[in-house]
This record gives structure tokens, sequence and C-alpha cells, in this order.
């Protein structure tokens, strides 16, 4: 005896008889560009002259299947982007801003330097190897990140591209240059300032 609220779950099922000359089969056919619609109707007489009455005849166009698909990956593919392309923007002002509180909090500071014979290469030095350091860091986190859910994503393909190293090298480097230009824009400002001019306002 099965204990109550223990018995197995039945599935519903329909079983249906296949009358005789059914034929529940795939047929692919590939048309020369421009026949397609002139090689339907015939092969459709064709093959429906060897089927019985009781067997339906689909006809479908792979291609037609396929564009509908991958109009969602393009759809997909293109709203990624996007998301990129805002979260560099919001990367690049959140690096203008902390820069733009650098300077004017090392302000006294970089005055000083410049008064001793510091260079701008010997200023912007120190700028650049301290985000560069920040920009590795979050390279180090993101990218195995970004790999795993690629590869996750990619093995559905059988198809597919190969993610190499070259592809994260050149998003790292994309991401110096912007972090480099963002910097750069701060910087002309220590240049134009008079370092006397901010001592004698400390």
């Amino acid at each position: 005896m099965v204990p109550p609220g223990n018995e197995p779950r039945i599935i519903p099922g329909i079983y249906l008889p296949f009358p005789e000359g059914y034929i529940n089969e795939t047929l692919y056919v590939k048309f020369r560009p421009g026949y397609v619609q002139q090689g339907i109707q015939p092969l459709k007489d064709k093959v429906q002259a060897q089927l019985s009455s009781f067997t339906p005849l689909y006809i479908e166009n792979l291609w037609v299947d396929m564009e509908g698909y991958l109009s969602k990956v393009i759809e997909l593919g293109s709203m990624i982007f996007w998301l990129a392309v805002f979260c560099i923007l919001i990367s690049a002002l959140g690096v203008y801003s902390a820069m733009m509180l650098a300077v004017e909090k090392r302000s006294r500071e970089m005055a000083i330097r410049k008064i001793n014979g510091a260079t701008l290469t010997d200023i912007a030095g120190i700028f650049y190897l301290h985000y560069l350091k920040l920009l590795i860091f979050a390279a180090c986190i993101a990218f195995p990140l970004i790999y795993g859910t690629m590869h996750r994503w990619l093995e559905e393909y059988s198809h597919r591209i190969t993610l190499r190293p070259d592809v994260f090298a050149a998003i790292f480097i994309l991401m110096m240059i912007i972090m480099l230009l963002t910097i750069g824009s701060q910087l002309l400002k220590i240049i134009r300032v008079n370092p006397t001019e901010v001592l004698k306002n400390d």
C-alpha cells in the first residue's frame, strides 16, 4: 500500500496510432538564389503525391527561422554594446571627478614640486601611476568574471569566437587610453596655475 499523499504522479498523455502511409520525416532542400518561390510548389506537389491524405505537409524556410533567431542575438549584442559604452562613460566621469578632487587637495604639493624644478612629466607620472594601479586592480577582478560569463554563453553555439588574450589586452589598452586622456585634461589646469599664487593663497 502507498501511504496517502505519496501516490506516484501520473503524467497525462495522448496516444494516436499513425495511419498506414503516414510519414513523420524532415526533408531539407536547398534552392539556388532566386528560385525559392518557383521551386517550392513543384516540390510540394511531388512530395504530397508520395504521401497519404493523412500526412500533413509543412514547409518552412530555415533561413527565415535563422534570421528571426539571429535578430534576437543582434538586439542583445546591441544592448550589451550600448551598456558597455554607458559603463565606460560612467567610469571616465568617475576618474575625472576623482582627478579633480585630487588636484584640488594636492594643489599646494604640486606648486611646491613645480618651484623645486619638477617637470610636467614628473607630476603626470605621480597621477598616472596611482590610477594605473587602480586600473590593473579593477582588470584583475573584471576580466576573470567577463571570461567566465562569456565562455558559458558561447558554449551554446556550435560556431563561436575564441576568447583570446589579445582581446582582453585591447580592452585594457583602450581603458588605459581613456584614463590617460581624462587625467591629461586635468593636468592642463596644473600647467596653467602659477605656483606662487597657490602658495600665496594658502
